[in-house]
């Protein structure tokens, strides 16, 4: 494999190592920032901050010495910044197209000699961090303090669970510990999170760098204000550097940041601007990449362990918001053009000139990376393809038809058992579960023999023109498919009137058969606990009830649930519930509700009712168990309704993943 810029491999050899490869970024904007405080920066564009008479220099890592002013200061990031793209010219050009100023000026000769800062591997981790930095994690250091170095920032895309929080508050304390400033020049690092990680951002913060002062920025009106009283301090231009009341790191939430852009954008220059989950900015004409672009700071960095993969278009996205004067608007049709899954686009040139200009300002590592000596243990995928029950049948035939009654004679009708795809081999108590499911589902057909299913009512409010040749899986057409592909009853007129809990709530759905199978053989069985996801709130609803009904025939057990309506202080409760407490045995969670920030190596058995269009959320949810800390190999189940739109749907999302 073939490595570029600083040493740090970034080489991928299709398209899909590179969709996994897109993580997030950080970087800072060209332009110098300017703030009430640096009033006397210049503001032009990249053509007008260099100094044509001289280029500057490569130099090795010091200490640094004290600046007088603010001018000063960002001189010296300019012309860092400057010999960083100037040198690396013929891997950004490509990029840009012709006719842009900033391409114009990278062909100019008079810069030929501009150097960058050589990469140097840092050897000793922060005096000031608590615990120990494993190899890998120093050298992820060592990547962005030499960016940083170098007057520009870049993306720190190593996978989720290892320790993406932990670099970032090693590269803020190394910071601190060879560059602190006070008075005028003293500026916060800005770190805008999920509200699900909030708290632990805090708390890591107090682990791992308790020397560091930190100020939630969240919370009632009145909690905010006491923020900003708290952090008037720094905007004090008389301030002295050995002042005990700097604060040294905000943390906010997207949606506070979003409601407070005012005051988060006049307040500072921020020496970081931090995003993490920072695929969130992957749409640049998104109201939050807007109000975030509005920012002034140093540096900007964004962590995320899950790639922008759908087209080229997203990673631009990421690239504008990093270095805005270098991606400017016209070079995003570049990206457009050369590559997009949805369109079937490919241009292998302009991909490989994307790859270089990643090995430049991007570090990614996987839980597989050699060197990386996590032990993680192995992850088997499984994926149970499952038949629809004759109540499905009816309502599915409904729905494609579009007919207002539906008669389905299924005397003597079949249905093949269940079936499985795995990513790797299984056990042979695992193999005797399978077939004993497919048992069960076949026992459910046959209870049904015989009987004749009227289906009545009116469903489709919005029935598309379809025919077999252009099936959409868009609207509420194919929304009623897919539910329908999970539970008839996710259909509102399908419903009993009145509803009683009973066995029909799992025998009329071909997954919630295989996953009352599952449930006993793990939760009674094995006494091992079980995550299950989905992204609809009623098949939530219909596995509470499924779970109530085998409360009643079981040994004692208790349920979570956690999807978007559960508040801050309840999540953590439930997380620290299911990961503590032998009684609670099933988390019920949202895909995209509980796919971020939450730790529950306490289980080894993952289940999906049904899968996200995006892989990477997937992936996210699938790390909530598969990750650092866990103890036993994890199982991840998807269950998948053969002959409905789900097969369509997993074959486009095998092409995305």
């Amino acid at each position: 494999m073939q490595s570029y810029g600083h040493g740090m491999d970034c080489s991928f050899s299709d398209t899909e190592s590179l969709a996994s490869a897109l993580s997030t970024p950080r970087s800072w904007s060209l332009s110098p920032p300017s703030s009430p405080y640096y009033s006397d920066i210049s503001e032009t564009g990249f053509a007008n901050s260099i100094d044509g008479n001289k280029s500057p220099k490569g130099k090795q890592r010091t200490r640094a010495k004290p600046l007088e002013n603010a001018q000063d200061f960002f001189r010296e990031i300019r012309e860092k910044r400057n010999a960083f793209f100037l040198a690396h010219r013929e891997i950004i050009l490509p990029l840009l197209g012709e006719g842009t100023s900033l391409s114009k000026l990278l062909q100019m000769e008079d810069y030929a000699d501009s150097e960058p800062t050589p990469f140097q591997k840092i050897e000793v981790q922060p005096d000031g961090l608590m615990g120990r930095l494993k190899p890998y994690q120093l050298e992820g250091v060592s990547f962005l303090v030499n960016l940083n170095e170098n007057g520009v920032g870049g993306i720190l895309a190593d996978e989720m669970g290892l320790g993406k929080t932990l670099q970032t508050l090693s590269l803020f304390q190394f910071l601190k510990e060879s560059d602190y400033r006070g008075g005028t020049l003293h500026a916060p690092f800005l770190v805008v999170c999920p509200l699900s990680v909030l708290d632990t951002w805090m708390a890591e913060i107090t682990r791992w760098t308790p020397e560091m002062r930190a100020v939630k920025y969240h919370g009632t009106p009145e909690q905010r204000a006491s923020s900003k009283e708290i952090l008037k301090a720094q905007k004090n231009p008389k301030g002295s550097a050995q002042s005990t009341d700097m604060v040294d790191i905000v943390v906010t939430t997207y949606d506070t940041l979003l409601s407070e852009i005012i005051w988060f954008s006049r307040s500072f220059v921020w020496r970081y601007i931090v995003l993490d989950e920072g695929h969130r900015i992957k749409n640049h004409r998104s109201k939050r990449a807007a109000v975030l672009g509005r920012l002034k700071s140093e540096y900007k960095l964004v962590l995320s362990g899950t790639p922008v993969q759908n087209d080229l278009g997203e990673l631009w996205s990421i690239f504008h918001w990093l270095y805005p004067d270098v991606f400017v608007s016209s070079t995003e049709k570049l990206f457009v053009q050369a590559f997009s899954l949805k369109d079937g686009k490919f241009d292998p040139v302009f991909f490989d000139n994307v790859r270089k200009f990643l090995g430049l300002i991007m570090i990614r590592r996987t839980k597989e990376t050699p060197g990386i000596g996590l032990n993680i243990p192995p992850k088997t995928e499984l994926v149970l393809s499952v038949p629809l029950t004759k109540m499905q049948c009816s309502w599915y035939m409904r729905i494609l038809t579009g007919a207002d009654e539906v008669l389905v004679d299924v005397a003597g009708s079949s249905h093949p058992p269940a079936s499985r795809s795995s990513s790797s081999e299984i056990s042979d108590d695992e193999s005797s579960l399978l077939m004993d499911l497919d048992l069960d589902l076949k026992d459910s057909s046959h209870t049904t023999e015989k009987k004749v299913y009227r289906v009545t009512g009116n469903i489709l409010m919005e029935l598309r023109q379809v025919g077999s040749s252009s099936m959409s899986l868009n609207g509420q057409y194919g929304a009623d498919l897919a539910q329908c592909s999970i539970h008839p009853y996710l259909l509102t007129n399908a419903i009993p009137d009145p509803y009683i809990l009973g066995d029909h709530v799992f025998n009329n759905s071909g997954k919630f058969i295989a996953l009352q199978k599952l449930l006993k053989h793990y939760v009674e069985v094995e006494n091992t606990k079980v995550i299950i996801f989905s992204n609809f709130e009623q098949a939530l609803n219909l596995c509470e009830d499924l779970v109530m009904i085998m409360q009643g025939t079981s040994p004692a057990f208790e349920y979570l649930r956690l999807d978007g309506r559960t508040t801050s202080p309840w999540r953590k409760l439930m997380v620290y519930l299911f990961q503590n407490d032998p009684s609670y045995m099933i988390f019920l969670l949202s895909i995209r509700a509980a796919g971020e920030g939450l730790n529950l190596t306490s289980s080894s058995v993952v289940i999906f009712l049904d899968e996200d269009w995006n892989p990477q959320v997937m992936k996210q949810a699938e790390s909530r168990a598969h990750r650092i800390g866990q103890s036993r190999p994890v199982r991840i189940y998807k269950l998948r309704s053969s002959g409905t739109v789900e097969e369509q749907m997993s074959q486009r999302l095998a092409k995305k993943a």
